[in-house]
């Protein structure tokens, strides 16, 4: 569904860009303001996109370094845990 833009925001560009922006929404029919709010909607959800990407990434590196380092540090403290035990039994 469509939605209505209500919400304003206010930016500058320079000279050159401007020009640029109004070549292109020329071209296209639109006003420069409408091209610009088209173009900054793409580039908002291509960012979100991309951010949802590197958290799955991030998130699918620290499964499998979990599955493989997992066993070993398990096996590391339990190897802490023995050879303290042996250490008081020592000392006593």
């Amino acid at each position: 569904m469509a939605e209505n833009r209500t919400e304003r925001i206010t930016i500058k560009v320079t000279p050159t860009m401007y020009k640029r922006l109004e070549k292109l929404a020329d071209e296209l029919g639109q006003t420069p303001s409408t091209l610009a709010s088209v173009y900054l909607g793409e580039i908002v959800r291509t960012k979100e996109i991309q951010r949802e990407a590197g958290e799955a990434a991030v998130n699918r590196m620290g499964e499998a370094v979990e599955r493989t380092l997992g066993p070993v540090i398990a096996a590391l403290q339990q190897a802490m845990v023995e050879q303290e035990s042996e250490q008081q039994e020592i000392e006593k």
